[in-house]
């Protein structure tokens, strides 16, 4: 379990990298980089907004039990964690302002009216700029800090189009296609569900078929289904007069094939789910193995698709990012996403496996990575964020090469205050 946390910590530290300044009663560095310094201020106010991003993701960040539960066999806590990883991010910050003077780079005209227009916004919102540094002041900041974090994130998304273009159209071929084999994985699946809609049924209990949509008349199956004979020497006829087919058992004869079952709905209209019981769920799970364990070509995976598959939409190839715990983080309904992309990593391309999630059976064949795929159009919703990732990692990469030249005051990291006392930010 505590694994688990951290690698759902360290992926949402990923998602705050800008690093922001912060005003408290101290200003003193706690990385210089020659004349770029990052202030205990700054690096507390980083520690609020990450806060704000962990009771975002549901974590009870004003309990002491939460940050004080320890985490490694050394003695530190979540709360040290969080300190620790967060002076990491800190760095590339710090470097950033850094690299962009050394370059002799200058924020456009436009950016600077952005930055100008949010905080005559949010001192609009607030009522005045009293009562912005008022509520400012809860992060240690004021209206001036405010505005300088603005502009050196500004500093970073720009440091980034000038090296990697507006959507890394700078970014050579090789290193896309690099990235694309590090993060995703393409599969296919079969999936047997482990919940079937209930159906109206007939005086036996089975499933009726209809003609049609209107669920009027029943469709018979008139080719291996035979009639009954009433006391008058006529076939037996349903209400709408059309002759009752029977199967050998004697229930009535229904054409799986061409009729239309009629689900049982709730007040919402949605279908209404029944469940497998647990032998019959043990029984779709071996199947699921069988399955599986049978060695076989991509082509012949789709194929068992066609026919094995419960799900209509699932016959082409998926694309899913390998970061652990990342559609947890992303609050995705389908968590079960996770532990499909951990199936796969430790597959071969050509091998299948099985994932048991709440909704059933998921029988994963892992493909091969088409080279561009995240310039695809059919795959532009799975690698929608592609280009923007790239960057930032390209960026961290580049923000590392100066690293050791930064010099770390240990002594006002330590004197930082602690998560419990630290403010939630969640607004800047």
């Amino acid at each position: 379990m505590k694994k688990t946390v951290i690698k759902i910590i360290c992926l949402a530290l990923a998602t705050v990298f800008l690093m922001i300044p912060l005003a408290s009663c101290s200003a003193k560095p706690i990385l210089k980089l020659e004349d770029k310094e990052l202030t205990v201020n700054i690096y507390q106010f980083l520690l609020s907004r990450m806060k704000g991003t962990l009771e975002d993701l549901g974590y009870k960040t004003d309990s002491e039990g939460f940050w004080n539960t320890i985490v490694s066999a050394s003695g530190m806590t979540y709360g040290d964690f969080i300190k620790t990883q967060v002076l990491e991010q800190a760095y590339s910050y710090v470097v950033a302002d850094y690299l962009f003077d050394k370059e002799g780079l200058t924020l456009p005209d436009e950016d600077i009216k952005n930055i100008e227009t949010l905080m005559d916004k949010l001192t609009e919102r607030a009522g005045s700029r009293i009562n912005l540094n008022s509520e400012l002041s809860k992060f240690g900041v004021n209206y001036n800090i405010l505005k300088e974090i603005y502009t050196i994130e500004a500093k970073i998304s720009y440091l980034k189009r000038y090296h990697f273009g507006e959507n890394g159209e700078n970014i050579p071929t090789e290193r896309k296609e690099k990235y694309l084999n590090d993060n995703f994985v393409a599969f296919k699946q079969i999936y047997f569900a482990n919940y079937y809609y209930a159906t109206e049924t007939d005086a036996q209990g089975n499933t009726i078929y209809f003609v049609n949509s209107d669920k009027r008349e029943i469709a018979y199956d008139k080719v291996n289904g035979i009639t009954k004979m009433s006391e008058f020497g006529k076939p037996v006829e349903d209400k709408y007069g059309n002759p009752v087919y029977y199967d050998a058992e004697g229930n009535i004869a229904y054409d799986k094939v061409n009729g239309v079952v009629s689900y049982m709905v709730n007040a919402k209209e949605e279908k209404i789910p029944e469940y497998y019981t647990k032998e019959e769920l043990g029984k779709i799970k071996d199947r699921a193995e069988r399955i599986a364990g049978t060695p076989m070509t991509e082509a012949e995976f789709d194929a068992l698709i066609l026919t094995e598959s419960e799900l209509e939409d699932e016959s082409g190839l998926r694309y899913l990012f390998v970061s652990p715990l990342y559609y947890f983080n992303q609050k995705s309904e389908a968590k079960y996403l996770d532990d499909i992309a951990e199936k796969l990593s430790k597959l071969s391309v050509g091998q299948a496996g099985v994932v048991e999630s709440d909704y059933g059976y998921h029988i994963v064949y892992k493909c091969a990575n088409e080279s561009g795929a995240y310039g695809m159009e059919k795959y532009k919703e799975v690698f929608s964020m592609f280009n923007h990732d790239l960057c930032d990692l390209l960026f961290r990469e580049m923000c590392a090469e100066y690293e050791d030249k930064i010099v770390y005051d240990k002594e006002e990291f330590d004197a930082t205050p602690s998560m419990i006392e630290i403010a939630s930010n969640t607004l800047y």
